[in-house]
């Protein structure tokens, strides 16, 4: 490239304390040019923004007044950088110097790439993958393609993907805007995914880059299993499913959805695990007492939306229900 647009890279930071460092640290031996680092802080009680501004005087700093979670903060912020290309990026994440070059190609040489995003590795164990692009589920979550096996040529193929991961995505900000950013009601989880989905709907593309390379502390802020993480992630598949399937497919989606949690609760109830049963009751009952607000949310993206399902089925950006059950039979095997 010989022309070198000016990248923002937004660092959401919550009591990041224990991972901003050894971030900024390798954001400074990135090679692409032109680029400003800036940590969005969702009102942290730790010394994180201090270790930013005192160790790294280059970073600049947009602090909240209360913690407003993934989507709504970056929302808030996107709105006031007046830059064309914004990186998102995890504070428990270090990259690759060469990572933001290769995302910027993809997006410079085609206008209809709207996102697009890296390969990444897990931080503890950095020969495994944690994201090597992602397919979108009919029943509103995203398989993350790769997870938890080692790398390999497979996933190194540029390729069109169903979303890219949060944790490293490139977004053309002016296609963010007019998506109207994430959706302010999910607090974390599935919003990448939903985001993404959005974007394909009204004809843009999300390109995952195998040559762009971070490595991710997943999982560094949450226990997994549990109450919250699996309430949130729940509450918002199932919002994804219901704003953005054709009506057709939105029923067979419900059909499949009710089943998949009733087989959910019986095994957390037999695991002893009454935690998780809670979780998936409350968040469908939660999704039931806003579906008022979650169909107007739906009629204004079929309202707008350009592509049908059945062009995404046939670019395999959405899984089969085959590939769906085989990889939570897989993650669920791999995790006990």
């Amino acid at each position: 490239m010989f022309d070198y647009p000016k990248v923002a890279i937004a660092i959401l930071n919550y009591n990041g304390k224990d991972y901003i460092q050894a971030c900024l640290h390798s954001l400074e031996e990135i090679s692409y040019p032109e680029y400003d680092v800036i940590v969005i802080d969702n009102n942290s009680s730790d010394n994180s923004v201090k270790i930013a501004t005192e160790q790294f005087p280059w970073v600049k700093v947009i602090q909240f007044s209360e913690n407003y979670g993934f989507g709504k903060a970056y929302n808030i912020a996107i709105k006031q950088m007046e830059y064309d290309y914004i990186l998102l990026l995890n504070n428990d994440t270090t990259v690759d110097k060469e990572f933001v070059n290769p995302l910027m190609n993809v997006m410079l040489n085609d206008p209809q790439v709207a996102i697009c995003g890296s390969k990444i590795f897990m931080l503890d164990n950095p020969n495994t993958i944690a994201h090597a692009g992602g397919k979108l589920c009919l029943v509103g979550m995203g398989i993350d393609i790769g997870l938890g096996l080692s790398d390999h040529h497979g996933y190194n193929r540029l390729e069109s993907t169903g979303f890219v991961c949060g944790a490293a995505m490139l977004i053309r900000r002016k296609a963010f805007l007019e998506l109207e950013g994430f959706d302010p009601d999910y607090f974390a989880y599935n919003d990448d995914v939903d985001l993404c989905w959005r974007a394909w709907l009204i004809d843009y593309k999300v390109i995952y880059v195998p040559s762009s390379i971070i490595y991710h502390k997943c999982g560094g802020s949450w226990d997994g299993r549990s109450y919250k993480k699996i309430l949130i992630g729940e509450c918002n598949r199932l919002q994804n499913m219901i704003k953005n399937l054709e009506r057709i497919n939105l029923i067979y989606a419900l059909f499949v959805s009710v089943t998949y949690d009733l087989l959910r609760v019986i095994m957390s109830l037999i695991r002893q695990n009454p935690a998780e049963a809670k979780a998936i009751f409350d968040a469908n009952r939660y999704v039931i007492k806003q579906f008022p607000s979650i169909r107007d949310k739906r009629k204004r993206i079929q309202k707008t939306r350009l592509v049908p399902d059945s062009v995404l089925r046939d670019k395999e950006i959405f899984a089969t229900l085959r590939e769906c059950i085989s990889e939570y039979i897989r993650l669920k095997a791999h995790r006990t």
